[in-house]
């Protein structure tokens, strides 16, 4: 009996710990911004975007949502070689994100009456392979969209204080 009063005990001790432990499981966006930190605002405080993530074969996207206006959100890829062209005809809007002086450029036909995006140089590598040196550029594709020109302006500003802006990474060199 002390056996059958054993495994209870430890079944009943294994089922509250799971408990506990799916309590303190947060939404995907919370468990996003805990392995991609550079995804939070450098102040510490908590992110009005909600994130997800989309893993390509040697890419990452990122799409933040800002659930006080639906209309409102962000992209931004990181990588080497971003889907990214210069719109025909679009002006320059020149502009900061965070320590990066950026280009954005307004697009318009998109799903959002304000559209803005802009490409960052973001972090200059160079690898010795063997005999050969190669050299490239990770780059960060950034856009930001909203129905107002006031929300898009609260996207804007909640992606300048990303921790990921908020300081030019270091050079890599290996």
């Amino acid at each position: 009996m002390k056996s059958r009063s054993a495994r209870s005990g430890l079944l009943l001790a294994l089922t509250m710990l799971a408990l506990i432990l799916c309590a303190c499981v947060t939404t995907e966006s919370e468990r996003l911004l805990r392995d991609f930190p550079a995804l939070r605002p450098l102040t510490g405080e908590k992110s009005k975007i909600n994130w997800t993530k989309y893993d390509g074969d040697d890419f990452l996207v990122f799409y933040g949502d800002m659930p006080p206006d639906p209309s409102a959100g962000a992209g931004i890829y990181q990588g080497g070689t971003p889907d990214f062209k210069v719109p025909r005809d679009a002006k320059p809007i020149k502009g900061k994100l965070g320590v990066f002086d950026v280009d954005w450029y307004a697009l318009s036909g998109k799903d959002a009456k304000f559209y803005r995006t802009c490409l960052i140089d973001y972090q200059k590598s160079t690898i010795k392979r063997g005999q050969k040196t190669v050299q490239f550029t990770t780059k960060r594709h950034v856009w930001a969209y909203a129905e107002t020109e006031e929300g898009l302006n609260a996207v804007l500003s909640e992606l300048d204080k990303l921790t990921m802006f908020s300081a030019r990474p270091a050079e890599i060199t290996e």
